[in-house]
């Protein structure tokens, strides 16, 4: 008698097991994991079938205007973006969603959950953000906001922005440059002329809103980074004087902030096939920039332009040349790097070489390239991209050198 209640027992769990495993089987439609055709969108008015613009595409804007400065001491960044903007959308928005890209380094993120699950709490790392302000018939009030994560929510219900409007929103920030921040794509490093600094994601940014997802709000693990609006950036940073700043963009105030001898340099580099060096290993000690003491802002604009970043240092090298485009058009290549990244084997001094036969090569073949500098820049970030500037590793020898030259600076055109 116990056997049979035992055999019973054992046929209906196996049977229900079986049922188990066939249900699970029939939830799984491998036609349509694996179906040829994974591309099901049909078109509208938006956007077509193929992808390209419909005859109702439309993309919001979003420019920028930065005022930031930055301690070499503590390593502290302080800032004030002031950002204009347009919903070219169809719909009425209550609410703006912004990226806190420097907040992945907090132990609370998603990000860190995952990989860092039992990482120790920093109060120094993450943004600071001490006023967000948004104008109103002419004077800025407080807006309504809550920080999660990597993202900002500006709560708009009182007042939504309609389509074809446009609105200006003030946001004071800080934070601390890591050591090794922003998922990997910014730093310092140290050098024995100075160190360098290299600064991405460094201000708060709209995340886009479209046709398709409308607000794209996936916080940033570390990578992932690269859709965002397109719009004008206008950025200053003030930093000591005697270091070399460069960006992405033009340097608008060069005559104000470069020695004559610089500049006169920058001149002939802009004129020359042939690599013109800028600021030799010898020249460290001497400063490149018209004031000696206290600080010195750097002003640059970019036009059309998704993203700015920059970098810092005393102990940079410079060198650049011209770069022909088509239809008789002309652009910078610029190099920037330590002296440890001309010893041996180390590539370096033929970055500049590289960068100019590159977007040469992309201008002929696709289009041209859309910016009157391309930059590369030696130091901690072993490798990425930026419109019309590359962060890339300061040890590289010739073979690894040209493929982060060649590779990153054509994400300029390729995100």
């Amino acid at each position: 008698m116990k056997t049979t209640k035992i055999l019973t027992l054992f046929f209906s769990l196996f049977i229900a097991m079986e049922f188990s495993v066939i249900d699970a089987f029939a939830q799984f439609y491998p036609e349509k994991i694996f179906a040829p055709d994974f591309y099901t969108y049909k078109g509208d008015e938006y956007r077509s079938a193929s992808g390209k613009p419909g005859p109702k595409y439309w993309q919001n804007q979003a420019d920028y205007r930065i005022q930031a400065s930055f301690d070499t001491l503590n390593y502290n960044l302080e800032g004030i973006v002031e950002i204009r903007y347009q919903n070219n959308s169809p719909d009425k928005l209550d609410q703006l969603w912004l990226q806190l890209d420097q907040n992945n380094t907090l132990a609370s993120t998603r990000g860190n959950r995952i990989q860092a699950p039992i990482a120790a709490v920093d109060a120094r790392k993450g943004y600071l953000i001490s006023s967000v302000k948004i104008e109103r018939n002419g004077e800025w009030v407080d807006a309504s906001y809550l920080i999660e994560d990597t993202r900002m929510q500006i709560r708009l219900a009182a007042h939504p922005l309609k389509s074809g409007e446009q609105l200006k929103l003030s946001i004071k920030y800080a934070y601390t440059l890591q050591k090794q921040g922003g998922g990997g794509r910014s730093g310092y490093l140290d050098t024995k002329n100075g160190k360098i600094f290299e600064f991405s994601y460094w201000y708060p940014r709209l995340c886009v809103y479209d046709d398709y997802y409308g607000w794209n709000t996936l916080p940033f693990m570390g990578s992932g980074e690269m859709y965002l609006d397109y719009g004008n950036i206008d950025f200053s940073i003030t930093a000591p004087a005697g270091a070399l700043v460069v960006a992405t963009g033009d340097l608008i105030n060069k005559e104000e902030v470069l020695t004559e001898k610089t500049l006169a340099r920058l001149a002939k580099a802009q004129e020359s096939d042939a690599t013109v060096m800028i600021r030799s290993a010898s020249e460290l000690k001497e400063g490149l920039t018209k004031n000696k003491r206290g600080t010195v802002t750097w002003h640059f604009n970019m036009k059309n332009t998704r993203d700015v970043a920059w970098a810092l240092s005393s102990a940079f090298i410079w060198d650049a040349a011209r770069i022909n485009l088509p239809d008789g058009k002309t652009a910078l290549a610029q190099s920037v790097y330590p002296i440890e990244s001309t010893t041996d084997s180390i590539a370096w001094p033929r970055s500049t070489e590289m960068i100019k036969a590159s977007v040469e090569h992309y201008s002929k073949k696709w289009f041209a390239f859309p910016y009157p500098v391309a930059t590369s820049v030696a130091g901690p970030v072993g490798g990425m991209e930026f419109p019309g500037m590359a962060f890339n590793g300061y040890q590289a020898k010739p073979y690894i050198m040209y493929l982060l030259a060649s590779h990153e600076i054509g994400h300029t055109c390729f995100q």
